[in-house]
């Protein structure tokens, strides 16, 4: 099985990962990390059950990346982490819809210029 960090999930779908803060001590306190960042955080350290279920409602609400995401893990699941993840017909379809809208161009893996 293929170990991916978070940075290596950052390139695989052309997101933006803030650098790690951890060892870091602020005095400031921090707001709490969101659904994304927890699922992110779950990927980074192998636990993709916790992941695909930060995933599976934000992808449901809209959020691409998650759709991505999801789409991947429930239909690669098992090669890819070792696991199988369930999502309904209509949830699997909600997710292409919202990849598909906001898609990449395939041929450069950037986003299609408004014409």
């Amino acid at each position: 099985m293929m170990e991916l960090s978070s940075n290596s999930l950052g390139t695989l779908f052309n997101l933006a990962m803030r650098p790690s803060r951890s060892g870091v001590r602020d005095s400031t306190p921090t707001a709490a990390p969101s659904a994304w960042d927890m699922a992110i955080r779950h990927l980074a350290q192998g636990d993709s059950i916790a992941a695909y279920e930060q995933l599976a409602p934000l992808a449901s609400a809209g959020h691409v990346a998650a759709a991505r995401l999801a789409l991947l893990m429930t239909t690669r699941g098992p090669r890819l982490f070792g696991q199988t993840f369930v999502a309904s017909p209509s949830e699997r379809e909600r997710w292409h819809q919202v990849s598909e809208y906001h898609g990449l161009d395939e041929a450069d893996g950037q986003r299609p210029s408004a014409s």
